[in-house]
């Protein structure tokens, strides 16, 4: 996931630096559950589009650059300047994680 950061920044965004917001939770259901309340449309493919509530009052969407159903997921946010938006449930067994890279 580190890289694919690195290669976000390095050809959307040259010589500009990211701030990243991390949000982790506890999580009393089962992973697959949790995936299906955060991305209830089919499992997002890689290169097609995507829309994740982020939070009450923000959505982000854009197009989906891979997911591993029902732990992992990264896509582009191109109503957040081409941020990208990270989502991992089962981290740790016990937690789900949203992250924003912008």
């Amino acid at each position: 996931m580190f890289l694919q950061v690195l290669k976000q920044g390095l050809e959307r965004h040259p010589g500009v630096d990211s701030h990243t917001l991390s949000i982790t939770v506890p999580c009393p259901i089962a992973p697959e559950a949790a995936w299906r309340r955060l991305l209830p449309s089919n499992d997002p493919v890689p290169g097609h589009r995507y829309s994740l509530v982020v939070s009450p009052e923000a959505t982000a969407e854009g197009w989906v650059r891979s997911s591993h159903p029902p732990i992992s997921f990264m896509g582009v946010a191109e109503n957040l300047d081409d941020g990208l938006v990270g989502l991992y449930c089962g981290f740790r067994q016990q937690f789900v994680d949203v992250t924003l890279v912008l």
